[in-house]
């Protein structure tokens, strides 16, 4: 009989208490006190402030407070980035990026130092559909601003992919690149499942796990797997994300016993991006998650 793991919580809000707070106060009255919050994020790591504004830029109550703080607050940039983003989120389609973007070009031109704003464009160029090379150039104009931004390292990464018109030795480039210099405990060892994960979702329509159980493949996931454990995560934010790709890679590639590891260190948190991917293996990922949880219990 399997386990069955913990309903899995996928709102960064609910895993992180002082996320939950953040949102909180931006869609019940205090606003300010959270565009404030969201910079002195941003002091301690780009990476790490990106998931507090993506919270807000997800929450339809967000809508209201920031259009009332804009009408009295015309030149709060921090508010203006943060209605891009949400034009972007809330629209989901190439007219609403392209919408957010003639207000981010404004916002760039006034200063171009911002890495909040250069991510913004980031995100814009792949909702718009803009291609490898004009994503690429804001993400080096980005890195030249903010060199340990791991959510820009993953944003390259899905343009550099073959379908958006990429190649996979782009790609395979890409990733050697960011994890040469990287530190045990960085999230840029989450770009080894995910490349992986991504030619597996590309190259198997059908769902076969052939390609990610070839040895070589199986060997770089372990040792990715090994420098990313091996130190605690540099972003706790970041980390959910990283060990869910982790975690289902290595489940896919049949090395169960790692991600049960991975598994036991997110306990019910879950990031949506590998666990929707692999949607048709979910019976299995929901057993080896199971077992996992309850071995963390036991101990």
């Amino acid at each position: 009989m399997s386990l069955a793991g913990p309903v899995p919580v996928f709102d960064p809000g609910e895993i992180f208490p002082d996320l939950e707070e953040l949102r909180t106060r931006a869609t019940e009255g205090d606003l300010p006190g959270a565009l404030e919050r969201l910079v002195a994020i941003g002091r301690g790591g780009a990476s790490d402030q990106v998931t507090a504004w993506e919270v807000l830029a997800e929450s339809d109550a967000l809508d209201g407070p920031l259009t009332a703080h804009l009408a009295a607050h015309p030149d709060d940039r921090t508010a203006r980035l943060l209605a891009c983003l949400r034009r972007v989120r809330a629209g989901s389609d190439r007219a609403a990026a392209l919408a957010a973007e003639q207000d981010l070009v404004r916002l760039v031109a006034e200063d171009r130092t911002d890495a909040t704003a250069w991510f913004v464009r980031l995100v814009t160029a792949g909702a718009a559909g803009l291609g490898p090379s004009e994503t690429r150039r804001r993400y080096e104009r980005l890195r030249e601003l903010a060199p340990e931004h791991s959510v820009a390292q993953r944003l390259m990464l899905r343009a550099l992919v073959p379908a958006p018109g990429g190649a996979w030795d782009e790609v395979l480039a890409h990733v050697r690149l960011a994890t040469a210099d990287a530190p045990d405990g960085s999230p840029d060892w989450g770009l080894v499942p995910l490349l992986h994960l991504m030619r597996w979702h590309v190259e198997s329509p059908a769902g076969e796990t052939d390609y990610l159980r070839q040895p070589e493949v199986r060997s770089k996931l372990e040792e990715a797997s090994e420098r990313f454990t091996a130190a605690p995560c540099t972003s706790p934010y970041a980390a959910v994300e990283v060990h869910t790709d982790f975690a289902v890679a290595t489940a896919l590639a049949g090395q169960r016993g790692r991600s049960m590891k991975h598994f036991r260190a997110l306990g019910p948190a879950l990031a949506p991006g590998a666990w929707e991917l692999a949607a048709a293996h979910r019976a299995d990922l929901e057993t080896v998650r199971g077992a996992a949880v309850a071995e963390g219990r036991r101990r």
